[in-house]
C-alpha cells in the first residue's frame, strides 16, 4: 500500500498548479522547511474482512499543502488544492507493483495544525482501493 504513493508523488509534480512545488513523501530525509510543498503520506487503512481468504483494504493517502503566509496564500492553495482534486479523485491507478489498485476517492478536506506562525495550509485524505488475500485455510483432509 505504500509503494502506490511512488505513483502519486510523479503524477502531482506534472501538475502545472503546482509548478515550483515540492513534492515529497513524509519519510523522506531532505529538508521539509521549503515551501510551497505538498507532504505526502500513508496514515492508516480501513479494512473489510469480507469472512473470506481475501480482505479489502482502503488505505488513507494524506496530502498536506503548505506555502507562507502572505495576503495571496489562500489563492495560491486553492489553485493547487483544485489540481489536486482534478488529479487524484477518481482516478483508477491501475496495477501498481503486480498489486491492482481502484479508483482514488477524496475522504475529507481541512486546514492542518501547522507548527510556524509564517505558513497556511490545507490538508487532504483520499482513499484507494485494493483487495489483498491471505493465507490458504490448510487442507483438513488426510
Amino acid at each position: 500500500m505504500l509503494t502506490l504513493m511512488s505513483t502519486m508523488k510523479p503524477r502531482l509534480q506534472t501538475l502545472p498548479a503546482l509548478t515550483g512545488w515540492a513534492v515529497r513523501f513524509g519519510s523522506d530525509a531532505e529538508d521539509k522547511r521549503p515551501v510551497p510543498a505538498i507532504n505526502l503520506r500513508c496514515t492508516g487503512a480501513q479494512v473489510k474482512d469480507s469472512g473470506t481468504r481475501a480482505i479489502g483494504l482502503e488505505p488513507i493517502y494524506t496530502l498536506t499543502l503548505v506555502v507562507p503566509r502572505s495576503d495571496a496564500a489562500f489563492v495560491q492553495l486553492d489553485a493547487a488544492v483544485t489540481a489536486v482534486i482534478a488529479s487524484l479523485h477518481n482516478w483508477s491507478p491501475g496495477d501498481v507493483a503486480g498489486q491492482y489498485w481502484g479508483r482514488m476517492a477524496l475522504l475529507q478536506a481541512r486546514e492542518p495544525e501547522l507548527t510556524s506562525s509564517g505558513l497556511a495550509g490545507f490538508e487532504m485524505a483520499f482513499k484507494a482501493e485494493t483487495t489483498c488475500h491471505g493465507a490458504p485455510q490448510p487442507s483438513t483432509y488426510a
